[in-house]
């Protein structure tokens, strides 16, 4: 079950991530029952932090849950609840069933196996004739389709890597997971993630920090750090050579920087084969030794200071890029590396989830309702459904309960990762360093980049970081349940109904996805009759979700009845009177029709509720002007 569970997770980027609930569905009811097994059959109480990481995980799912009651969208928050419940069924199995050295090794090595079969795919098309194809604003963005996304995935096996490469007892395998690490972080380059290489970083000085082996760790590292750094300029070139405008770099381009960087991790395994090899010398074992690696540790540090100053005065250069940050500069895009500047839109996120929980700090707007006054209050034009970090996430959605219970996960991440590095220090058999320095890495990893980020909505992510943390939590004390029986029964009784309620929503979650992914299918087939009936049936599993209404109203626009698709939309626009979308579909439904005077009243609408989105705009001049084209209208299914 372990292994099963591990490379489904390792490989899920194959699949998106798992992001989407008829991705995430089916395996989640398979979960869930299995949790609820786990949950009769084994006794045992769980260690206060696992048991305060799986509350946390569960407060998230319920407070998700009852926010249904107020959400202007009941469907997101519906998604978001049991995306938790999910969370936390994958803890609880897996940390009752992870309970030695060797079950570890399975978790954690089927983690790797799955994610490393993606790694040898993406490497072979890099360097094919359709490498472009893997790219998107010339940055490395698929398998999994969302370039920070992909930097993560790449980041989750580099830990597990490194622990091989520091832990084995061959020097060939020593060797070859040193490479593998090496190219895995070239490959993070080529995103030109900022978050994914800051959380690489916080991980490494964490790692050397927390566990033993740190003048071991710390050499390894800094070979697998000078080798990437001898062809990081050509990693980079693959991002700046494009002319403005061009979505995918030449195929010659990146074929010939992969083949640099294999031959980099060629050379980061023959280098470590042979440092490793001299560092377990019993006259190189020594204190000194240590002190050398905290020595060659400085030196880079200084190096990279030099390096920072050579670019020019370093209180301007930061001042430069907080500007960038908190005014929305995008001079990035046009830079030869994205990774030393501010630019972005991530400031304007966050100052709207943190206006949206002063608004709202009893009880949030709901969860997954960022987007519900995100369109109102924003700055830029960018279109987002989440604020991009975990914290400020729950904050807005969910307020002061949602801060708590955050805060939580946070304190039971870092009490497992303080009680693991004790236990490790004390040489206690329950858990190697090697296998503390690969679950430690992933989670730290996860934990850093998802706090500026949205990996927390990546299921396939997010299990790989619980099973990292169920790993650790395995190893701390935990003993049998003293309780007498009728209380047991009891506990049983409470999360075998929570679990099958759980259970039964994401059935009713998926079963509707499946319906509106048919009925949008059998519209672009056109068959709008068969549309109709699946989007309907789609509306009885799950109300309220406008995406089947979308479908009815483009099925009734295409049957030429436009009476029944406005009555459709207005439903929509009812349900959630905040959303522009079904505002700007009545606008286009209008225009079809030729009524230029609803849609200018609809399209005047849309733009108070959305006044950024220059579509919006420019629609509503046209109209404005009497210049009204085209009769595409909701010639697509969504917009």
């Amino acid at each position: 079950m372990l292994a099963t569970l591990g490379l489904g997770l390792g490989s899920s980027a194959a699949w998106g991530g798992l992001y989407d609930v008829s991705s995430w569905g089916p395996a989640a009811v398979a979960v869930l029952a299995a949790a609820l097994a786990v949950m009769v059959l084994s006794p045992a109480m769980i260690a206060p932090p696992a048991r305060l990481l799986l509350s946390a995980l569960t407060g998230l799912a319920a407070f998700a849950g009852l926010s249904m009651l107020w959400a202007q969208s009941p469907p997101a928050a519906a998604i978001e609840a049991h995306r938790w419940a999910l969370y936390a069924a994958t803890f609880l199995l897996v940390v009752k069933l992870v309970r030695d050295e060797r079950s570890r090794h399975v978790v954690l090595g089927s983690l790797v196996a799955g994610a490393l079969v993606v790694d040898v795919v993406l490497v072979a098309q890099l360097l094919g004739p359709d490498a472009p194809s893997r790219f998107f604003n010339n940055r490395l963005t698929f398998p999994l389709g969302y370039v920070n996304g992909q930097a993560a995935v790449l980041a989750a096996a580099v830990w597990p890597a490194v622990a091989i490469a520091e832990q084995a007892r061959q020097i060939a395998l020593r060797g070859a997971a040193a490479g593998t690490a090496a190219v895995l972080i070239g490959l993070m380059l080529l995103t030109q993630s900022r978050a994914g290489l800051a959380s690489l970083g916080v991980t490494a000085v964490l790692l050397v920090i927390l566990f033993p082996g740190r003048a071991r760790r710390m050499w390894l590292l800094l070979v697998i750090g000078a080798s990437v750094a001898l062809v990081g300029g050509e990693l980079a070139h693959v991002y700046s050579q494009a002319p403005p405008g061009r979505f995918e770099p030449e195929a010659e381009v990146v074929n010939r920087a992969v083949a640099h960087l294999l031959l980099a991790g060629f050379a980061a395994a023959a280098a470590w084969s042979i440092v490793s090899a001299l560092l377990r010398r019993p006259a190189l074992a020594t204190p000194a030794a240590r002190r050398a690696g905290a020595a060659v540790l400085v030196v880079a540090m200084l190096a990279a200071g030099g390096a920072i100053v050579a670019t020019g005065d370093p209180a301007q250069r930061l001042r430069s890029q907080v500007d960038q940050f908190t005014q929305l500069d995008r001079s990035s895009e046009n830079s030869p590396s994205r990774l030393l500047s501010g630019g972005g839109n991530r400031y304007d996120y966050w100052r709207v989830a943190v206006a949206e929980f002063r608004a709202h700090p009893v009880a949030g707007l709901g969860a997954g309702n960022y987007v519900a006054e995100y369109y109102a209050r924003r700055r830029s034009s960018e279109v987002v459904r989440q604020p991009h970090s975990l914290q400020l996430q729950q904050l807005a959605e969910l307020g002061v309960p949602g801060l708590i219970a955050v805060g939580g996960l946070l304190v039971a991440i870092g009490w497992l990762l303080v009680a693991a590095a004790r236990r490790v220090s004390r040489g206690e058999d329950r858990l190697t360093v090697g296998s503390a320095v690969a679950a430690g890495g992933v989670l730290i990893a996860w934990t850093v980049h998802t706090s500026v980020d949205w990996l927390h909505l990546l299921p396939g992510l997010t299990g790989g970081a619980l099973c990292a943390a169920a790993c650790l939590a395995s190893s701390c004390d935990s003993q049998p349940s003293d309780r007498p029986a009728w209380r047991r029964v009891l506990v049983v009784a409470g999360c075998g109904a929570a679990i099958c309620l759980a259970g039964a929503g994401v059935g009713r979650l998926t079963l509707a996805a499946g319906d509106r992914e048919r009925a949008r299918e059998a519209l672009t087939d056109g068959d709008p009759r068969r549309a109709m009936e699946l989007a309907e049936r789609s509306l009885d599993l799950q109300p309220q979700e406008l995406g089947a209404f979308y479908t009815q109203a483009a099925a009734w626009a295409r049957l030429g009845d436009y009476s029944r698709a406005r009555n459709v939309l207005l439903r929509a626009a009812a349900l959630e009177p905040r959303n522009p979308v079904p505002r700007a579909l009545l606008g286009d439904l209008a225009v079809r029709r030729g009524d230029l005077a609803v849609a200018r009243r609809e399209y005047a609408a849309a733009v108070r509720l959305d006044p950024r989105d220059p579509v919006l705009r420019a629609a509503l001049r046209r109209v404005g002007t009497r210049r009204a084209g085209g009769r595409g209208g909701l010639a697509s299914p969504a917009p």
